[in-house]
């Protein structure tokens, strides 16, 4: 979805969603984006705060891993990460401190 703004100039958002099945084009579509000139990227990544730690972790590693070795990326391009927790209201106050830590 395209979008102009005067602060950021042109922003384009996609959904990858997160299936397994997206996975691989997912990651042909970031090795093509991310060498070009100009681009930076946000990462918006929606996760079940109630599931165990470790598989929260594993799913995390398993969609960011791939960018670090894209090859020709400039030294300047930045990545960010947004991680949001859906299901916080069901969390128990350990859990919740032990995401915030993330």
């Amino acid at each position: 979805v395209p979008f102009d703004s005067k602060k950021y100039g042109r922003v384009l958002f996609f959904d990858f969603a997160g299936q397994e099945a997206y996975h691989g084009p997912h990651q042909a579509f970031l090795r093509a984006l991310l060498p070009r000139p100009g681009v930076s990227l946000s990462f918006l990544m929606l996760v079940k705060s109630t599931d165990p730690e470790s598989t929260i972790l594993s799913q995390l590693k398993r969609w960011l891993q791939p960018l670090i070795g894209i090859p020709n990326v400039p030294q300047n391009v930045k990545v960010k990460v947004i991680l949001v927790g859906s299901f916080a209201d069901q969390l128990t106050v350990a859990k919740s401190e032990v995401l915030t830590m993330l």
